[in-house]
């Protein structure tokens, strides 16, 4: 299993992704973090499985929030570093 390393502005990106989650609805912030943690987790078991998108980095989506962590595969670290954890967009055709 390989280390995560969160890069400054992953944390405050989720930072701020939690606050207007909570803003929003009481304990909506609390579900986000236990999610991305989740998805944390599943990187750090399996990093090359999910998505690449450009040479080492690679995403995962969240899947009840539009966020994607974006991270990085470094194997002279043995480690997993997360960049940034973007807010998407998704088009929803009904």
């Amino acid at each position: 299993m390989q280390q995560i390393i969160l890069k400054p502005r992953a944390i405050l990106m989720a930072k701020d992704a939690y606050d207007w989650d909570e803003g929003q609805s009481i304990g909506l912030g609390v579900i986000f973090l236990s999610e991305l943690n989740n998805c944390y987790k599943k990187i750090e078991a399996q990093p090359t499985f999910y998505s690449k998108i450009k040479k080492n980095f690679r995403q995962l989506r969240l899947k009840r929030f539009p966020y994607v962590v974006v991270y990085e595969i470094i194997k002279r670290l043995h480690a997993v570093q997360s960049h940034y954890d973007f807010k998407v967009s998704f088009n929803v055709t009904l």
